[in-house]
């Protein structure tokens, strides 16, 4: 039986002392050794022995003696403690339990011995344990049947055999417990993101209710979540919801040691806000004003500026309690104390290498959710996966192709490193791009910088950058291009021509119609693109030409990185590039001495660009501001040839013929794209006029050929089908 496999057979009871043990452990020696054990058991449980005292000296010195007092990152559990584990669990086994308790560890404990101490004094510390668990208020609290079918009773709940453990949070634990004990303000309110584990800590302080391990005030109490579903669920008018609060606020009224616990509290408490219940919310409040009923509320930061920040009265009610995202560091602590849960769930084991991949995946790759429970997900998601597959232990491919399903990202990328792959940026722009270098350098040090977390602003989209420049000379295809390298595919370039947003009310368009108007509950196009492609490149083509209010909201969105829609849905954009593109009004350019960036109508080596006022409103927002360099004539005829190239291998795959092209076609068309003043813009239609017409032209009304020879002569085309050319012999 593998370690993570015993302790997976711990109770609940047993597995907090050996969290305690180990962090004893952790600040002496790094050994966790029996001893260390019965120091937590002595301390957690308060045992009062003749020699209880004693026992705790001997067995310190002993500790310090042999292990010594430095404190250690890792603790090491040593073969001795191992054995004691597998003896508690197999005793329990014994006597028809699935789970080792204390009382089955001291037996065990008691069996093989603890120098120094001898049997008489493992026993006198099994007494004095019972004791101490006859002494510990019992959890008498019986919850009344009218509230039952609105919730469940979590003290309960998280003191049964296999419930998952909570993990480190002590500072918020304690912040909670010292608000309940208050006189006043002792309603506790968590405010923090979704998904940072606002639950879990409440879940925490229900556990140590039930331990007892709380202040005399609070022992005795347990903690009940009345789950707003069940509130609302088969009530067929609005009397009735307000009928099952008075009831639930009567219950609690009539048995004080229950404390209530409303997750997402804003949509009950918060008269007025989103779906608030009115009259219900101003029952709860006046029950919270009498300290009649003691309530523990959770709720995201924006909701509680929003409804509680706005309501003074309510405000009042609560001592908010911020909790923070955990750290990646802490988020690995969290998964390695879930992961024997996780283990006999699932029947697999899952290696520390892995839990260290899923933290760094789900931090680069989900930052739009938060620790723990983007890590928690994936790790479900991916044990699930391992299982199903039959597979004995979880690997690093699994997680990589779990995290490429979550993100949408394709899992090449994924397994990618960070710092390769984005260093590999600016050679693929270079080549895919042509005669945009110095834009793609900037391009790629930009989103580097975003995507490896570096920035000072890491809420905001991965790259605000604007592309100046005239028609035709890449600014597109770049933005194509980040979307296939960045983000896996062409599809990944979402495009909104800003044109079509030039009234104020077009920004219904972007978020979605507010209540009342017609479209209201279907999302707007900007909504829709941020949530169903999280990873992609969001192109505003012709932003000037959209109303200054419409400008002025997608500034403010790319400024916090996240925006709200019409049904008040919080949506982020941290994910996202951002490329911004003006009309040929946009900007003006004068010729000064050679071709640069500018921002503003500033001065480079070549050029002056003086932007368009609704550009420099935008301007804050904006990570740079590109030039683009018109393009050369061999610059196109380079553009051409990949063009030409590209019609011509389908042509070949279809009609199964060799192509051969007078290379003076290719100038042709490049020159007619100079001239023509847009430069890379026309030619996909010139390729089609002097290449594919006359090739397709000859392939169905000929007899046939292995072999296309296209000339010129005049400005004219002309396509010869030939025999097969001989082995070797290619288009140009």
């Amino acid at each position: 039986m593998t370690g993570e496999e015993v302790l997976s057979h711990f109770s609940s009871d047993l597995a907090e002392i050996y969290r305690k043990s180990k962090a004893l452990a952790k600040k002496a020696g790094g050994v966790l050794s029996p001893h260390y054990i019965l120091l937590a058991l002595l301390d957690a449980y308060r045992i009062e022995t003749p020699n209880a005292g004693s026992y705790r000296e001997q067995l310190l010195k002993h500790v310090r003696d042999r292990y010594g007092t430095s404190s250690v990152e890792t603790v090491r559990v040593p073969k001795e403690t191992q054995e004691l584990f597998v003896a508690a669990v197999d005793l329990a086994k014994e006597r028809g339990s699935d789970y080792a308790s204390i009382v089955h560890l001291l037996d065990a404990l008691a069996k093989r011995g603890l120098p120094p101490l001898d049997k008489d004094a493992l026993i006198e510390i099994q007494k004095g344990f019972l004791e101490a668990v006859e002494r510990r208020p019992v959890i008498t609290v019986t919850v009344p049947e009218s509230l039952m079918p609105y919730g469940r009773n979590l003290t309960e709940e998280v003191l049964a055999p296999g419930a998952m453990p909570v993990i480190g949070r002590e500072r918020e634990v304690n912040a909670i417990i010292e608000t309940l004990c208050r006189r006043i303000k002792n309603n506790p309110l968590l405010i923090g993101k979704a998904g940072v584990g606002k639950t879990a800590v409440v879940r925490a302080v229900a556990a140590r209710m039930g331990r007892g391990e709380v202040p005399d005030r609070l022992k005795g109490k347990i903690i009940f979540e009345i789950l707003r579903s069940n509130l609302v669920s088969g009530a067929a008018y609005y009397g009735e919801i307000e009928k099952r609060v008075k009831e639930i606020v009567s219950a609690v009224k009539e048995n004080p040691q229950i404390i209530i616990f409303i997750d997402e509290i804003h949509t009950i408490v918060a008269a007025g806000g989103k779906e608030g219940l009115g009259d219900v919310a101003n029952l709860m409040k006046a029950a919270l004003g009498t300290g009649e009923i003691t309530v523990i509320g959770a709720t995201t930061t924006e909701e509680y500026y929003r409804y509680f920040v706005q309501d003074e009265a309510l405000a009042r009610r609560f001592n908010p309690i911020l909790i923070d995202e955990p750290t990646p560091e802490d988020t690995i602590k969290i998964l390695q104390g879930l992961r024997p849960d996780f283990e006999r769930f699932h029947g697999i084991r899952i290696p520390d290498s892995v839990l260290e991949d899923i933290v760094r995946l789900s931090h680069l790759f989900l930052p739009q959710r938060s620790f723990p429970d983007k890590a928690i997900d994936l790790l479900d998601r991916a044990a699930a996966r391992s299982a199903l597959l039959g597979q004995d232990e979880l690997g690093d491919e699994l997680i990589s192709e779990t995290v490429s399903e979550m993100s949408g990202i394709p899992v090449n990328i994924v397994n990618q490193d960070p710092r390769v792959f984005y260093d590999g940026l600016t050679r693929y722009l270079r080549e895919r791009v042509v005669g945009q270098d110095e834009a793609a350098v900037r391009i790629s040090h930009i989103i580097k910088i975003t995507k490896l977390r570096l920035d000072t602003r890491p809420q905001r989209p991965d790259g605000v950058i604007a592309f100046v420049g005239p028609h035709g000379v890449g600014k597109k295809e770049m933005a194509t291009a980040i979307a296939e390298y960045v983000y896996g595919s062409k599809e990944k370039l979402i495009e909104f021509d800003m044109s079509q947003y030039s009234e104020e009310h077009h920004i219904a368009k972007l978020i979605g119609s507010p209540p009342g108007y017609v479209g209201f509950g279907q999302r707007g196009e900007l909504a829709k693109a941020a949530q169903d492609h999280p990873h992609s490149v969001l192109y505003f083509r012709n932003i000037d030409l959209a109303d200054p209010v419409v400008t002025r909201f997608l500034a403010e969105c790319f400024m916090e990185g996240q925006f709200t829609d019409a049904a008040g849905r919080l949506i982020s954009l941290s994910n996202n590039t951002i490329i911004l593109t003006l009309s040929g009004e946009g900007y003006e350019v004068t010729r000064k001495r050679s071709i640069g960036f500018a921002r503003g109508p500033e001065e480079t080596d070549g050029l002056s660009v003086t932007l368009a006022p609704i550009l420099e409103e935008i301007s804050p927002a904006l990570d740079d501001i590109l030039l683009f360099n018109p393009l050369t004539v061999e610059q196109l005829e380079v553009i051409t040839r990949r063009k030409v190239n590209a019609q011509v291998e389908e042509i070949r795959k279809k009609w199964h013929v060799e192509v051969e092209i007078d290379p003076a076609i290719i100038k042709e068309i490049a020159r007619a794209a100079y001239d023509s003043g847009t430069f890379g813009e026309q030619i996909p239609s010139l390729v089609q006029e002097k290449i594919v017409d006359p090739m397709v032209d000859a392939l169905l009304g000929g007899e046939g050929g292995g072999r296309c020879v296209l000339t010129i002569e005049d400005g004219a085309v002309s396509c010869k089908l030939e025999p097969k050319a001989p082995e070797g012999k290619k288009a140009e």
